[in-house]
């Protein structure tokens, strides 16, 4: 179950990598399908934080997680910045 899960997200990985925007349109719909994308996990660990702290058991991974995706989006967002 765990290789079928890694190949997977490995095949996913390399479609959104691999995906080409062709006019203005379409860099528009990957910029707000990525914002959504983002905020619906964000939201979902967060959630998943507040319900396991009402239980004084907070997983790590999800705080991991989240500090991860915050990090990643600063540092791609400076990055981006910087480039234009």
């Amino acid at each position: 179950m765990l290789a079928i899960t890694l190949v997977v997200f490995a095949l996913f990985a390399a479609f959104i990598l691999r995906e080409k925007a062709g006019d203005e349109r379409d860099v528009i719909h990957r910029m707000l399908s990525g914002r959504v994308a983002y905020l619906v996990g964000s939201a979902f660990l967060t959630l998943g934080i507040v319900v396991q702290a009402s239980s004084n058991e907070v997983d790590v991974w999800l705080v991991v997680v989240l500090v991860a995706m915050i990090i990643s989006k600063l540092i791609a967002r400076m990055y981006v910045d910087k480039q234009m």
